[in-house]
């Protein structure tokens, strides 16, 4: 196997630098194929393994082009995930990607286009029921302050909030 421009080589002749970048990559390409990640974790992750810095622009790039690293990829997966199967209002996803560095226009467009209004409002209407339903013993007032309180650490937006419990 040789990887152009990396250094990366199956040979005994390799040097104990080339040896270590050799090892580096094949734990990059193992903990990149395990599940989608970003940018910033990779890149994190490379220097942990004791990628020299300079050598980081072109190990990344070559992650890029061989489709192990893709921030679109990655946070079109997160939001699905995130809103899908945890529930989170897109306030609490959007801070969790600009919290991993991912461009916010990229972040806006994912959020726009993988969340659809209707799907999002069914969302918070079914966790309104179930925490209604929850706390249904508790007074109405300490009920609703409690229900709101759970809905904006969902990440929930406070307006969407205030109308579903209005009407």
């Amino acid at each position: 196997m040789k990887f152009y421009g990396l250094g990366y080589r199956n040979n005994d002749n390799c040097s104990q630098m080339e040896q270590e970048l050799n090892d580096i990559l094949a734990k990059i390409y193992t903990y990149c194929a395990y599940q989608d990640r970003c940018t910033a974790e990779v890149r994190q992750k490379l220097l942990e393994l004791g990628l020299p810095e300079d050598r980081l622009p072109q190990v990344l790039a070559h992650l890029e082009t061989e489709r192990y690293l893709d921030d679109e990829r990655y946070t079109r997966s997160f939001v699905r995930g995130k809103f899908h199967h945890k529930k989170w209002g897109r306030h609490k996803i959007r801070h969790a990607l600009r919290a991993k560095q991912l461009p916010a226009p990229l972040v806006e467009t994912v959020l726009q286009e993988e969340i659809e209004e209707d799907a999002y409002r069914q969302s918070l209407q079914r966790l309104l029921a179930q925490k209604t339903a929850q706390w249904q013993k508790l007074p109405p007032h300490s009920r609703r302050e409690k229900i709101q309180r759970f809905l904006l650490q969902k990440g929930y937006e406070w307006e969407e909030i205030r109308q579903l419990m209005r009407d």
